[in-house]
Order: structure tokens, then C-alpha cells, then sequence
């Protein structure tokens, strides 16, 4: 995703979680300060590394913060140019997300469902899916039609 106010560029996957409505899970990069943080909620996290090379740690998957996202505001990021730093670890974090794709799916539906169901815990941790996505209809309805 890409906020054009801002010139910053949002790093995640979208995911098909509920009722045809795409998701954008984000990604945050791994610091060594993070670490105990992201193990305690690793119901809400994945964490990233280098596909065959677990000590090259590459960041987090925030499943507690995807936001629901209409397509039409997607853009694909050309990873090509290798030669840029940034393009090489997001196509180590690409690779390694594409290899654990259905543990990624799963873990989001379960943040999802626990979330709308109610769960204090996931509560107290997670976006209010059930108002994003009904503040992401009135965007597409406001702005799309």
C-alpha cells in the first residue's frame, strides 16, 4: 500500500479473511527490542526469516493489525531491481511469507474470528474488524461509485 501524502509505502499481504473482503496484513521490521514483545503475542504474530536460515530474522507479520483494504487501493511493489537493499529483503521476507502461506491464513482467520467474537484478549489486541470494514464500504461507496 502506498499513502501518496506521505510518500510512504506500507509493507504487507492481503489475504481473503471474511465475506469476500480482502485484508492487508502489515509487516514490521525485527529489532532486537521487539523480540520479547512479538514472542509474548506470537498468537497475534508471525515472525519472518530467511527461508533455510533462521538467524537472519526479517521482521513480523501483524495479524492483530490488518485492516480490512478495497483492491482497486492495491499496488504491487516491483521487487526487480535486486540491487536496491531494500528489494533484496523484501523478496527474502516474500519468499519466506509464500512458504508459509497457509499458517499466515490460518493464524489471521483465528486473530479475525476470536476478535469478532468477542475474545478479551483479542479484544484488547486487535483492530475492530467488524467497524473497519464497514468504515472500508463507506470509503468504496464514497469514493469508487
Amino acid at each position: 500500500m502506498h499513502n501518496s501524502t506521505q510518500g510512504s509505502v506500507y509493507v504487507g499481504a492481503v489475504l481473503e479473511i471474511s465475506n469476500d473482503v480482502s485484508y492487508f496484513v502489515p509487516l514490521t521490521s525485527y529489532s532486537k527490542k521487539k523480540e520479547a514483545k512479538m514472542k509474548q503475542r506470537k498468537q497475534l504474530v508471525s515472525s519472518l526469516h530467511e527461508f533455510g536460515n533462521r538467524d537472519n530474522k526479517l521482521g513480523y507479520m501483524l495479524s492483530n493489525n490488518m485492516i480490512p483494504v478495497p483492491k482497486i487501493e492495491l499496488q504491487l511493489i516491483d521487487l526487480s531491481d535486486q540491487s536496491i537493499p531494500k528489494n533484496r529483503m523484501m523478496k527474502l521476507q516474500q519468499t519466506y511469507m509464500r512458504s508459509i502461506l497457509s499458517g499466515i491464513e490460518n493464524k489471521s482467520e483465528v486473530v479475525y474470528r476470536k476478535q469478532i467474537d468477542g475474545d478479551p484478549y483479542y479484544v484488547r489486541w486487535c483492530c475492530n474488524f467488524t467497524l473497519l470494514e464497514r468504515k472500508c464500504v463507506e470509503f468504496i461507496e464514497n469514493n469508487h461509485n
